[in-house]
């Protein structure tokens, strides 16, 4: 089954081939008869309809019946089981034409790069998971995590998002007894293709959650699980939810120009987002350049490095770049902490036992991996700008906990004004950290909640 975008005639102009400059130039909303006309039509042609509107309406089908119905032309590749294409200029779109399609624009392709959900676990139960020694240099969650941003006096002053919404788009989550001895719970729906609600077979968005709740425990988390087909439905089913902060760690790789039709319907949907009060934090990259990271109107979060000495470094796992897509765009705008190259073994941090990142580190040795030779043990050390970006969205939560009506602009001004500048080291490319600020491998510099929370103090 392969999913897809229908995405929507609109009288003002193509969706698909409109550029959007910011949310004042998004189109006017479709009339609510429209969307359900459409939807009825799709179903009526065998459509599976999982997610409407507003610009697009996600559908599943086999490669055969996107054939028969709307005419598509699919690469050899994909009709013989490789990722999903078009045969076309641009892979990701199917442009509809005629009378029988007047409400229709055209199919589109949202493929992106994220964490998989699928693989092997072990379910433990609730028996112990002890944490493993490791004689190496590295943080633990959720005190180190708390020190590094600078979010200690916060905790103690019991500023720990309560009452904030908090959406995340990831492989899964898993009941650690990390969260269990914590009082944590996050709320787990399904994506389309996505099964096991209570299981996190990649492990990766259980470490995410942990790197979240380490800076906001009294969030209101909701984990959707999807897959690599599935994250942009993901997505849109955030939206729908209408969160205050959507925390995502998917994107597509895009280094030049032009957008495809799909990076188009991304950027439309993360300003929708956005108009709707949503503040929407991308992780940056590691070592890859990715869309919609690189909008200016995204948060993407890159990562800074915190030496035994208390040095600030950037992390030279995580990207820090100047885009050649967005004329004057760099990512990232600011940072979480992330380990260093070659795998960002940094931060000990809660997995599912057995999930693909907890076997993949314990496998190799320091500093491939984080040589624990336990590939069931529930732990992993790691890092990367999926958890930073995913502590950048903790962060945001305590601010939206003082301040509930700050949008993503006054958010990304806050805290790229109370950011802690790294001035040595390079990125995952090699862009150098220091002056000015901000700099092509960091940013801002590393995100200082303290200094975010009294200068809201301190606002007339």
């Amino acid at each position: 089954m392969l999913t897809a975008e229908i995405v929507l005639a609109h009288p003002q102009g193509s969706l698909v081939d409109g550029v959007y400059a910011d949310v004042s130039d998004l189109p006017h909303l479709p009339e609510r008869a429209h969307l359900d006309r459409t939807q009825a039509f799709l179903e009526a042609q065998g459509l599976q309809v999982l997610l409407t509107g507003p610009w697009s309406i996600s559908v599943r089908a086999t490669p055969q019946q996107y054939v028969e119905i709307f005419g598509c032309r699919f690469t050899e590749d994909s009709l013989k089981g490789g990722k999903a294409a078009f045969a076309g200029e641009d892979p990701s779109l199917h442009r509809l034409s005629g009378p029988h399609w007047r409400d229709l624009e055209a199919i589109v392709l949202v493929s992106t790069e994220s964490r998989r959900s699928g693989g092997r676990g072990l379910a433990t139960g609730d028996r112990p998971l002890p944490k493993p020694h490791v004689d190496y240099y590295h943080l633990n969650a959720p005190t180190d995590l708390r020190s590094a941003l600078n979010a200690q006096r916060a905790y103690a002053d019991n500023i720990r998002g309560e009452g904030v919404k908090v959406v995340v788009v990831d492989s899964g989550f898993w009941y650690h007894p990390w969260f269990q001895d914590r009082g944590l719970h996050v709320e787990v729906v399904l994506a389309p293709g996505a099964v096991a609600p209570d299981l996190d077979e990649v492990g990766h968005g259980t470490m995410v959650c942990a790197s979240l709740m380490s800076l906001a425990p009294a969030a209101q988390v909701t984990l959707i699980k999807q897959c690599d087909d599935d994250a942009f439905t993901a997505f849109k089913m955030a939206i729908a939810r209408r969160p205050d902060i959507i925390q995502n760690t998917w994107g597509n790789i895009v280094e030049q120009p032009p957008l495809s039709a799909a990076d188009r319907l991304v950027a439309l949907s993360v300003l929708d987002a956005i108009s709707r009060g949503i503040v929407v934090v991308f992780a940056g990259g590691n070592g890859k350049k990715l869309f919609p990271q690189q909008m200016k109107q995204a948060i993407s979060v890159g990562g800074a490095y915190v030496c035994p000495d208390g040095t600030l470094e950037a992390a030279s796992y995580a990207s820090g770049y100047a885009s050649d897509l967005v004329p004057g765009r760099c990512v990232p705008d600011f940072c979480g902490v992330v380990g260093l190259k070659p795998e960002g073994v940094y931060l000990m941090m809660p997995t599912m036992p057995g999930s693909q990142i907890d076997v993949a580190f314990a496998e190799k040795p320091y500093p491939e991996g984080d040589g624990t030779w336990l590939p069931y043990d529930g732990w992993v050390v790691i890092s990367g700008t999926s958890s930073g970006s995913a502590q950048v969205s903790g962060a945001i939560a305590l601010i939206k906990q003082i301040r509930p009506e700050l949008d993503q602009v006054a958010i990304k001004r806050l805290l790229s004004r109370c950011s802690d500048p790294v001035l040595i080291g390079q990125s995952s490319e090699g862009n150098p950290a220091g002056e000015p600020i901000p700099n092509l491998a960091t940013g801002y510099g590393l995100v200082n909640v303290e200094r975010a929370l009294a200068e809201l103090s301190a606002a007339p």
